[in-house]
């Protein structure tokens, strides 16, 4: 896609301005028209209108037009993180079970109990 063809003669080009004419709109409409585009898309149509390649983005979201990047950047794909368990004895039952870290004291199980979840009870059991 080439912004400069949706451009020519009919836009005055102004540098530094945050004003945006109705053309650069349409333009920044048609770039994310079917989800996020590709990078240099957005930076030709950033060059042609003097703005960066940020401005535009943050323009679109401000029309209110999901930009995607984070999808566009990463895929689909979840990171998974390898996450190494230490044993350890839950606070409120005593029981042991595998902790992903420091701050993880309270079992699943025990996390699952209305007594866990109503936050009211203050009294965990500590078995040494």
């Amino acid at each position: 896609m080439d912004p400069a063809i949706f451009l020519r003669g009919q836009m005055r080009v102004r540098g530094g301005s945050n004003h945006y004419s109705e053309t650069e709109r349409a333009i920044i409409r048609l770039l994310w028209k079917d989800g996020a585009p590709e990078y240099e898309d957005v930076a030709a149509a950033a060059e042609v209108m003097r703005r960066t390649v940020g401005a535009l983005r943050s323009m679109a979201t401000s029309m209110r037009i999901r930009t995607g990047t984070a999808r566009a950047r990463y895929g689909n794909q979840r990171r998974t993180k390898s996450v190494t368990t230490t044993p350890r004895n839950c606070l409120m039952c005593g029981g042991e079970f595998d902790s992903e870290g420091i701050y993880e004291r309270v079992c699943g199980r025990c996390k699952g109990t209305k007594r866990w979840k109503s936050g009211m009870d203050a009294t965990l059991s500590v078995t040494w």
